[in-house]
């Protein structure tokens, strides 16, 4: 039964501050998203440990933007359950400042994103590993990933074009083997498929980019266009999302509490004499205009986000030195890179306008305003299923060389090698460097379609079709610019840029493309939308397209693409990288079992440590390492706890503390 949000009976997990201050917990986290909210219903598994989340948006159960599956357009456009962060005006943006949507709600962005419900290509997933981080790979995030989800089979009209019955027996066998049957996340299909979806899947399938029926499998090769599942429950045909998955396990236990509208200022630390390290005790939040400090005996864990949680280490005294001397707060850790190695996806839409004699079932509005959900979602019946319950279905990724002639790819690459030679870059984006150079001509995804369906726009019906980087080589910085926790951060993407070696703290050289950098984020943004444009002139498209709108026919040559791409891309707000997971030598924030380098329990559980870009939505990925993290949290423990029992018991003989001081300390878990 999922949390009631009435008055009469509020979840058990919700608290006030005051009563949430007062309570001495085991584990503390800040930010109650997509990966805070997964590892809090994991840790609370265990009844002996207390685990507290202050979560700086409200608790919204009822919300139909967020509840209802084909508004995730709008949700993300509602200003008041987005922390509301834009870039600086970028400069191979045409100096456009670019929203960068994340969530500020109860549940996070997982409570205002598209649903879907990716995994990437295993070589995206062993680049962790590589850059140092042993055990991050493919083979051992698929238990996790499986652990996450209830996945549901895809029915006879879920099969997308160009996949034969023997394929489709094929695809459930495996299935069955690669995802999970009894997580908390509910994984299903679209009931509902607008028929340009299908005729967009042909027009890819003519073009050499083929159904995948098992993107999933032991091969873990996510490419090819598939039939994308959604976090959408099957039964109320709602939004699957952080709160209603996870939290409907956890209400009723006495053991995790919630406060909401608490925002977190920063993290306390005291310096722990045996290892020389600091040592989290609490948290300290505002809520109302009053601040309170929860404390913590065992860990403090930062899942924030890639947005918010540099910000939170560095107003807690953590990071790059002179940055925070400047802002006035004292230095506990010189750790330059907490913010740097700013990530995302960006993507630029196409739409195409269809001809008047299309059947009318192309059509179909399946984006409708803001405002007529809120009137229809009161009435709404999860039965039989309507447009409103349906998301995007047909995504696919390739590898460039399946778009670009071979001559083209090698003369990006040579280009690519001198910009790199000419570029001041970290150790950490020399090795990200080669692992991303050699993606370039290999076989996994570096390009992404997505068929948006179709768009009435002022009364015309027009088709969308929206492409993304996958390996962005772009490197930006999220840093405070204030020791106000209330001020936003600054973020400096340098969206489309490819030479590397940038930050707030060095010393930035303003760049055109003329000035010697090659942007190929660009060169891979026009080589896509061209082929778009392609893929709207094959059939059955050609069929029922009339012809360009947005780039419109007169944009022709690679300087008018161009700046088209300047002009329109946006982020897809896969925001990754800003406290890195790589050794510190390297230039990484936390270690492989995610503790922040310098602190013995101080942790980063979020996307912000994904040292590297993957190929695919990031939500599934998120999930999988609060899972994982999760493990890894309760081994650690387990085995502290296990040796400051040793101690005890070896204190015990040789007489150093008495019989009664040793079972106060055992019991209590106590450190002598």
């Amino acid at each position: 039964m999922q949390p009631s949000a009435s008055p009469d009976s509020p979840p058990t997990w919700l608290v006030e501050p005051t009563v949430f201050a007062n309570i001495t917990f085991d584990y503390l986290i800040i930010g109650g998203g997509t990966a805070g909210l997964a590892l809090a219903t994991r840790l609370s598994e265990y009844s002996i440990y207390k685990v507290g989340v202050v979560e700086a948006g409200p608790y919204l159960p009822n919300d139909p933007l967020i509840n209802t599956p084909a508004s995730c357009v709008n949700v993300r456009e509602d200003m008041s359950k987005s922390w509301q962060i834009t870039t600086t005006p970028q400069t191979f943006g045409n100096n456009r400042s670019v929203e960068l949507p994340c969530g500020k709600v109860l549940g996070g962005s997982s409570a205002i994103n598209m649903m879907a419900y990716l995994r990437g290509s295993k070589a995206d997933y062993d680049n962790w590993e590589a850059l140092g981080n042993p055990g991050w790979n493919w083979k051992n995030l698929l238990p996790y990933f499986k652990k996450s989800e209830t996945a549901f089979a895809q029915r006879a009209q879920d099969i997308f074009p160009g996949v034969s019955p023997s394929d489709a027996k094929q695809m459930e066998e495996l299935n069955k083997e690669y995802r999970g049957s009894d997580g908390p996340l509910k994984v299903t299909y679209n009931s509902v498929y607008n028929p340009l979806i299908h005729a967009s899947v042909k027009a890819l399938n003519a073009l050499g980019i083929p159904t995948n029926i098992a993107p999933v499998c032991e091969y873990g090769t996510a490419t090819g266009v598939f039939n994308t599942p959604r976090t959408v429950d099957q039964v109320t045909q709602k939004r699957c999302y952080a709160v209603p998955a996870y939290l409907e396990e956890v209400n009723g236990r006495d053991n995790i509490f919630i406060v909401t509208q608490a925002h977190a200022t920063r993290v306390v630390l005291s310096e722990d004499t045996a290892s020389g390290k600091l040592f989290a005790t609490g948290v300290e939040f505002i809520s109302h205009g009053e601040t309170f400090l929860a404390h913590t005996s065992k860990e403090v864990i930062i899942s924030a986000g890639a947005l918010q949680t540099p910000k939170v280490l560095e107003l807690s005294g953590i990071g790059d030195k002179g940055l925070l001397s400047s802002q006035g707060i004292r230095c506990l850790i010189d750790l330059p890179q907490v913010g740097e190695n700013y990530q995302d996806h960006l993507g630029v839409t196409s739409l195409f306008e269809l001809k008047p004699e299309a059947d009318t079932e192309y059509v179909k509005n399946l984006i409708l305003p803001p405002l007529l959900f809120r009137v229809s979602y009161i009435s709404f019946s999860p039965t039989p299923p309507t447009d409103k319950t349906c998301t995007l279905s047909a995504f696919s990724f390739f590898p460039l060389k399946k778009i670009a002639s071979e001559s083209a790819i090698t003369s990006m690459l040579e280009k690519l090698d001198r910009s790199f030679a000419s570029s001041s870059s970290t150790p950490l984006q020399k090795a990200q460097f080669e692992l991303y150079r050699s993606s370039v001509d290999s076989n996994i995804g570096t390009g992404e379609v997505i068929a948006l369906g179709t768009l009435p726009i002022l009364g015309q019906p027009y088709m969308a079709l929206s492409v993304a980087t996958q390996h962005p080589y772009s490197r930006g910085y999220v840093h405070i610019q204030s020791a106000n926790p209330f001020v936003k951060p600054i973020a400096d993407p340098h969206f489309l840029e490819s030479s590397f070696g940038k930050s707030c703290v060095q010393k930035k050289k303003i760049q055109t493309e003329s000035s010697g950098s090659f942007p190929l984020d660009i060169d891979v943004l026009c080589t896509l939308t061209r082929f778009v444009r392609t893929v709207a002139e094959t059939e059955p498209l050609k069929s029922i397209v009339l012809g360009p709108v947005s780039p419109p026919p007169s944009v022709e040559s690679e300087e008018d693409f161009r700046n088209f791409v300047k002009n329109t891309f946006k982020t897809y707000f896969h925001s990754i990288g800003t406290a890195a997971m790589a050794p510190r030598e390297l230039g990484g924030v936390v270690d492989p079992s995610l503790l922040v380098y310098g602190t013995c329990n101080l942790r980063v559980v979020d996307a912000s440590i994904i040292p590297l870009h993957v190929a695919t939505h990031i939500q599934a990925s998120v999930y999988a390492i609060a899972e994982k993290a999760s493990g890894t949290i309760f081994l650690y423990d387990t085995l502290i706890d296990v040796f400051c029992r040793l101690r005890i018991l070896l204190k015990l003989r040789d007489r150093t503390i008495g019989p009664r001081s040793a079972f106060a300390a055992i019991t209590s878990y106590g450190q002598l």
